[in-house]
C-alpha cells in the first residue's frame, strides 16, 4: 500500500483532506524538503513506475524496490521482473536493500 494511500485511509476528519501525490508532498512536507526516498517493499509494488515517471512532483523523487521477508509468499517470476525492470529505472536508488525497508 502506498504512502498516500495509508494516509487517506487512516486520516481523521480534522486532517487535511489529501487526493494526490502532489498535493500530499506539499501539504505535509516542509518546502525545504528538496528530495524524498520512497520504498517499496509489499509486491506487486503497485504503482511504483508512475510515480517514479512523474516529472510534476515538486521535490526529487528516489525509489528503493524489494520483497519484504513478510511478504515473501508473494515472490514469483512476476514479481522478480518488476524489480529488474525497476533496476533499470534513473532514480532507483542502488544503495538501499531490503534490510533497509
Amino acid at each position: 500500500m502506498s504512502t498516500l494511500a495509508s494516509y487517506q485511509q487512516k486520516a481523521k476528519p480534522s486532517d487535511p483532506q489529501i487526493h494526490d501525490l502532489k498535493g500530499f508532498l506539499q501539504e505535509l512536507f516542509p518546502p525545504e524538503c528538496a528530495s524524498i526516498m520512497d520504498v517499496y517493499c509489499e509486491p506487486p509494488f503497485r504503482g511504483w513506475k508512475e510515480v517514479a515517471d512523474n516529472t510534476e512532483l515538486p521535490v526529487n523523487y528516489y525509489f528503493a524496490i524489494g520483497c519484504h521477508p513478510h511478504d515473501a509468499k508473494d515472490y514469483n517470476d512476476q514479481v522478480e521482473q518488476i524489480i529488474l525492470d525497476a533496476m533499470k529505472h534513473e532514480y532507483l536508488n542502488p544503495l538501499a536493500d531490503e534490510s533497509d525497508l
